[in-house]
């Protein structure tokens, strides 16, 4: 007898110690990742435009193999920089050093400055070592032992804003 296995997206959570916002890195499976992203999600435009992530902007395409997205959750309101993994076994480390330099521009861009403009690029180089060393972990599968990345559960997503949508009723 052939048993199907339920696949859930398993999404990691990286605390960048001195930066201003986490890192989240999951690999993605198809018909699960992107609606439980949505749910969960809100993207980040620019600092002052937050729009509906939807599944449409998290589909995955023949050629696409991975996605670096700004969020912001949508129980806690906390901004996060939101790394996919579409084909992680055809990941190279040009796509990882891509992705990380998207998460480096989130993060200038946040912070007002232009990241490639500035004398000393040393810590924009410890910090695109850092977001690939954490996205390499995921790719790896020792995401908790080598960078001591968090799982999250969606289930713990679904209690949380159950109970938050329930306190705020009259």
């Amino acid at each position: 007898m052939n048993v199907k296995k339920e696949m859930k997206t398993k999404l990691f959570e990286f605390d960048p110690v001195v930066y201003p916002f986490p890192l989240l890195v999951c690999k993605y499976v198809p018909g699960v990742t992107a609606k439980e992203l949505s749910e969960r999600f809100n993207q980040v435009i620019d600092r002052r435009t937050i729009q509906v992530l939807t599944e449409d902007d998290l589909r995955a395409f023949p050629t696409l193999t991975a996605k670096t997205v700004c969020v912001t959750d949508k129980v806690t309101d906390e901004m996060k920089y939101l790394v996919i993994l579409y084909r992680p076994k055809k990941i190279r480390w040009g796509v990882v050093s891509h992705e990380a330099l998207h998460v480096l521009d989130f993060l200038a861009d946040w912070l007002g400055f232009k990241a490639p403009v500035v004398c000393d690029d040393e810590p924009h180089a410890y910090f695109i070592e850092w977001v690939a060393n954490c996205i390499g972990s995921v790719i790896d599968g020792y995401p908790e032992k080598m960078m001591k990345g968090k799982l999250l559960k969606f289930e713990d997503y679904a209690t949380e804003t159950n109970q938050s949508n329930a306190g705020g009723q009259d």
